[in-house]
């Protein structure tokens, strides 16, 4: 019984000394820039705005008023989920499928109207949007596309912009709001 006392006292000893002792000056650098890297990652997602997006179908439309003044038009095909965030004069991006946007760039324009009842097609529900594209089919790029029957693409609506750290801290809000 003796034996597994001093054993006991031994243990116990040597974990003092491991707490009584100091860190190294090495740990203790390293703990302090990972705290400060932690800090800068918190600072700087308060100022990184994240794009809260809905990605939609479309197709371009030739409007023809006469036989010199060309406008083009998109008709966005926006699904049921999310549709009533979407406002007029919120920028949309689109991304033409005949046109490789990594190529030629990606159109920019704002959604004009918004048509609030929703269209039927193939048992599936959505709302149509307009985004008017000018005279011109234009990109960010600033590259003039070429006009072809029945353009199509995926279009990004961006609603609004948060900050990244709201984006880290709504998983918790949501978890602590249950209970």
């Amino acid at each position: 019984m003796s034996e597994e006392a001093n054993k006991i006292e031994l243990r116990s000893e040597e974990v003092r000394e491991i707490i009584g002792t100091n860190p190294s000056f090495f740990v203790r650098w390293n703990i302090t820039i990972v705290f400060i890297l932690f800090g800068l990652i918190i600072l700087f997602s308060c100022f990184i705005k994240y794009p809260q997006k809905i990605v939609a179908s479309f197709t371009i439309e030739e409007l023809k008023k006469d036989s010199t003044n060309n406008n083009y038009i998109a008709k966005l095909k926006i699904p049921i989920i999310g549709a009533g965030k979407i406002k007029a004069n919120q920028k949309a991006y689109l991304k033409v499928d005949q046109y490789p946007f990594m190529e030629y760039g990606l159109i920019t324009e704002s959604i004009d109207n918004i048509k609030l009842e929703p269209t039927i097609e193939n048992n599936s529900y959505y709302y149509i949007a307009e985004v008017k594209i000018g005279k011109q089919i234009k990109t960010n790029s600033n590259k003039t596309l070429q006009y072809m029957k029945g353009m199509s693409g995926i279009a990004e609506i961006v609603i609004n912009k948060t900050p990244l750290i709201y984006k880290l801290i709504q998983p918790l809000q949501v978890l602590f709001n249950r209970n």
